[in-house]
């Protein structure tokens, strides 16, 4: 048997010696069709972790829900129109559904933000401190809403990273003030940065979004665009998929 394969082994050098190139052009279509089945298996493998980062990083356990479309004049508008949903309907949700860990309504308006010095205009969105905790969106410095604040239309706000920047520099914001519709709000935090995130119709920037508690007066009585809610953000104590 040793001899056999000895003998076969032998055969087979002594033809890629005669046949040097065929067996040359041979090997190179091995080695590249190996190399290019390892790199697209990397690349796959990079993509679809890359996929599932991204996916991560939105939350299997997350969903929103928009209000319905509205029909005016004969004239069927886009989802979101309604103004239909309450603070009320979180509360119903969060006691009606043990799965759902946060409810956190969600409205939107937009405006300029005015310090002692500068101003920027932005995206301003009516949010609890649920809203943080649902999306796990930490702050970089500073501290979260607290619910007397929200109860009692405290003005503190949390600012996104440009908006910071673009109102106070490199000096601290924290305790700062800030106007907005000529009504003065106190900087309590700065959100931590983050990518754009699109969900739904809901998008969020944390560098240029300013928040502030949802019950908030200024909501309410200064913000005629802010009648409803603009969606509610549901956390799942369970990922969805």
């Amino acid at each position: 048997m040793k001899i056999e394969i000895a003998t076969n082994l032998a055969i087979a050098f002594q033809a890629l010696k005669v046949n040097k190139l065929r067996s040359s052009l041979t090997m190179l279509g091995i080695i590249i069709g190996v190399a290019a089945v390892i790199t697209m298996i990397a690349v796959g493998g990079g993509a679809q972790a890359r996929v599932k980062a991204q996916i991560s990083s939105l939350g299997s356990n997350l969903m929103i829900i928009i209000p319905g479309s509205l029909l005016q004049s004969g004239v069927r508008l886009g989802t979101g129109n309604a103004q239909t949903l309450t603070e009320d309907d979180a509360n119903a949700i969060l006691r009606e559904i043990p799965e759902v860990a946060y409810a956190a309504p969600i409205s939107r308006g937009g405006g300029q933000i005015i310090s002692s010095s500068n101003n920027w205009g932005t995206t301003i969105y009516g949010v609890n401190p649920d809203f943080f905790e649902a999306r796990e969106w930490p702050l970089a410095s500073g501290r979260m809403f607290e619910y007397a604040e929200i109860a009692g239309a405290g003005k503190v706000v949390i600012l996104g990273q440009t908006v910071a920047n673009q109102l106070f520099g490199s000096e601290d914001p924290i305790d700062q003030q800030v106007r907005i519709k000529g009504v003065p709000f106190t900087v309590i935090g700065i959100a931590e940065k983050r990518d754009k995130v699109c969900k739904g119709k809901i998008k969020m920037m944390a560098s240029l979004f300013l928040y502030q508690p949802v019950d908030a007066e200024f909501l309410v009585r200064q913000w005629e665009k802010l009648r409803g809610l603009e969606a509610l953000l549901l956390r799942f104590k369970m990922a969805m998929i």
